[in-house]
């Protein structure tokens, strides 16, 4: 039977949140078994959960799996949490998440992890650029963000940040999150999003030009596709490659897929 671990000290005696750090504390019982439950843990998985907080989740995640590596960059809490969880498949690293080197850890890992607001673009790229040692990440995210990363082309929410994600990940929204169920109460909804990495289904020669070529385009989405890259590339090659590819010039940059893109940028 998994060990269990002591119920969380009473909210007045626990840190308060510290705002710039971006932190709203998961507190309700309900989200919490719902997240974990999604998060089909097992004991032969190593999981990496970035900010853990109070421990809110991570008590329930380390009795269940091989190992949990946790990444807290606030002392206070690192404090709290080696008191509160003397488990050694529990491994409590004190750091900034974006310097924290994911080479060191066992391998294959699951990310699990809360984000604050602010900061979830650069760690969600961070995750993209060390996935090669991750199988699937379960992330807890604004809702008006994970629109984004999740939206389809036609969406006013697709954008340069839908596409480069999906390039290398299947991205879902598996449920919403109400603002009540974190204290300090956040003026936003969130989601929780689960990520699973792959490689690329229509892979590109020069994945750098790709995304450049994307952000452009989406830097000027109300221009047609060929006036919003025509300072990025040659007209007449661009018009070539489309006729080939049937997607009309006059097209705006929401309008095709990151397939559309992928074959654009190989053909020119």
């Amino acid at each position: 039977m998994p060990k269990r671990f002591p119920r969380t000290s009473p909210p007045e005696l626990l840190p308060r949140a510290r705002k710039h750090l971006g932190q709203n504390f998961l507190v309700d019982d309900n989200v919490i078994r719902k997240i974990i439950s999604a998060c089909c843990l097992n004991d032969d998985q190593h999981v990496l959960e970035i900010g853990p907080g109070r421990g809110a989740l991570t008590r329930h995640i380390a009795p269940g799996v091989k190992s949990l590596h946790a990444v807290e960059t606030d002392p206070r809490l690192c404090g709290l949490l080696k008191g509160l969880l003397p488990d050694d498949r529990l491994h409590l690293i004190q750091s900034d998440f974006l310097n924290f080197p994911m080479s060191g850890l066992p391998v294959p890992v699951k990310v699990i992890g809360n984000l604050p607001y602010g900061i979830s673009t650069p760690i969600i790229e961070k995750l993209i650029s060390e996935r090669h040692f991750i199988t699937e990440a379960f992330l807890t995210v604004q809702h008006e963000f994970g629109k984004r990363l999740t939206a389809q082309p036609h969406s006013k929410d697709y954008g340069s940040l839908s596409c480069y994600i999906q390039y290398y990940a299947d991205v879902r929204i598996l449920f919403l999150i109400s603002p009540s169920c974190f204290r300090p109460v956040p003026k936003v909804t969130s989601c929780f999003l689960h990520l699973s990495f792959r490689e690329a289904r229509t892979p590109v020669q020069d994945e750098p030009l790709l995304f450049k070529l994307i952000r452009t385009a989406f830097q000027h989405r109300r221009k047609t596709l060929v006036n919003a890259l025509a300072g990025g590339c040659d007209k007449q090659a661009l018009l070539n490659v489309l006729e080939r590819l049937n997607i009309k010039p006059s097209s705006r940059p929401e309008a095709l897929s990151l397939m559309d893109y992928c074959h654009i940028i190989n053909l020119l």
